[in-house]
């Protein structure tokens, strides 16, 4: 039984950012759909809403419909959990939820954008660019796009599908798509790719899927990523500040966001809204695929500009006591790197107060040094307890105090969010910046800030 075959899904972890897209394409096909999932949030609500019942709370075997063609789960979901099993002892077929994405690549001209950072900016990006040009593409993606209504899938009619491609489990090496981006390879998620090299060999193994009439687009200025074009027998483009086929050059920074030329495949100004040289790249490589596809760059240039970020992409929050709030996904020390890059080019000379919230035990213990040394350059860092994804791993647990004092003596250590708002608010200053930063729940500091603390 196929994704498309289904007329009745049931999905496990159906609030996740990945599978509720998949989802809310299943109820714009008139397919039936039912799920379930430890909390509701802004995915669920929105399901059950249009049409999808949602179980919320512990998960159990009643929860499954009758009849039901096909279970879908999220990779974090385990063979013993009660849903899956009874759909085992009923026969169900099921997929991983990379197994149904690349169900929806195949029959189409299927556009994967990958990387260890920038993926869904670049997805959000090329996305724009296919609306812009009338392509009306199929689009999933691991964010929230205000282009489609502040959700993350878009069905269209027309014959392109673009996904992000998450390396997670190794699900990337179930694409097979007709055009490939892998954007950069880094050492994360250390749970999965113990070794820089193991990453290296699963970007590797998804290049070659692409078939020969197809596309693989890379980083030139990445040497991990470069090298992957010795894997793949299709045709390939790179893109850069240097040596390659779509080159950027003169970039400059303002209040309101980067300007800079490309050379190559196509010539001319480019204007964007975004912020730090990172997102350079990314909207290089989504030109790279605009070119493939034959779009004119006047389109190019109307999309790029007209893009204006995404959720949790250094996303401004509001104001709170005076400073400004950013709110980032970052949670790699790469990522925070270019995080801190980007609001010193959008903020210059505001002092940046960091709020930091690691994400997994075994990433922290990885790459302690790392954080302990990007976080340093923040003028002021307060860092948070470890958030754990339940099921995720069963490791040591990571020293966050020992973190903050490697940081700096003036680092603080809080346990929540709840806290860390109690703490910003005595430290922070009229004209600040505070960065929140990470993939857990620090993302609801603002509206905590906003609605838990008095006025001074």
């Amino acid at each position: 039984m196929t994704l498309h075959d289904a007329q009745s899904i049931h999905i496990i972890g159906i609030g996740g950012i990945g599978v509720s897209a998949i989802a809310k394409w299943a109820l714009e096909q008139g397919k039936r759909v039912s799920g379930s999932d430890i909390r509701a949030n802004e995915s669920t609500t929105w399901l059950s809403d249009h049409g999808a019942t949602v179980h919320i709370g512990e998960q159990a075997a009643a929860n499954l419909p009758s009849p039901c063609n096909l279970v879908l789960h999220t990779v974090a979901v385990k063979a013993a959990n009660v849903e899956r099993v009874a759909a085992a002892e009923q026969g169900l077929p099921t997929l991983t939820y990379p197994e149904a994405l690349n169900e929806l690549l195949q029959g189409k001209n299927g556009i994967a954008v990958a990387g260890t950072h920038g993926k869904s900016t670049t997805t959000a990006i090329l996305a724009t660019i296919l609306m812009e040009a009338q392509r009306d593409p199929t689009v999933v993606v691991g964010t929230k796009l205000r282009l489609f209504g502040n959700t993350n899938e878009h069905s269209g009619h027309g014959n392109d599908i673009l996904i992000e491609a998450d390396e997670y489990n190794q699900g990337i090496l179930l694409y097979h798509p007709t055009h490939a981006v892998v954007l950069n390879v880094d050492h994360e998620h250390v749970d999965v790719y113990p070794t820089l090299a193991n990453a290296q060999q699963a970007f590797a193994t998804f290049v070659s899927h692409v078939p020969a009439r197809g596309s693989v687009t890379l980083n030139a200025d990445d040497p991990s990523t470069a090298a992957l074009a010795k894997a793949t027998i299709a045709k390939v483009l790179t893109f850069g500040l240097g040596q390659a086929d779509i080159v950027a050059q003169g970039i400059t920074h303002d209040p309101q966001g980067t300007s800079f030329t490309v050379s190559g495949l196509y010539t001319g100004a480019v204007r964007s809204q975004l912020f730090g040289d990172h997102n350079v790249y990314n909207v290089l490589a989504a030109l790279c695929i605009a070119n493939t596809l034959g779009i004119p760059f006047t389109v190019v240039q109307r999309a790029v500009a007209a893009f204006p970020g995404t959720w949790r992409r250094f996303e401004r929050r509001g104001e709170w006591h005076g400073a400004v709030i950013i709110d980032d996904y970052a949670h790699h020390p790469t990522e925070i790197v270019a995080t801190l890059q980007a609001a010193r080019q959008a903020f210059p000379g505001k002092r940046l107060v960091c709020v930091f919230q690691p994400h997994l035990h075994s990433r922290t213990i990885a790459f302690f040094d790392d954080f302990a040394k990007v976080l340093r350059t923040a003028d002021q860092v307060i860092l948070l307890d470890v958030y754990d994804v339940a099921g995720r791993e069963d490791t040591k647990k990571a020293d966050v105090r020992a973190l903050a004092k490697a940081i700096s003596p003036l680092a603080l250590f809080v346990k929540d969010v709840r806290s860390a708002v109690s703490t910003a608010l005595k430290i922070v200053k009229p004209g600040d910046v505070i960065l929140t930063l990470g993939a857990g729940d620090i993302t609801h500091f603002a509206e905590l800030a906003q609605k838990e603390t008095p006025p001074r």
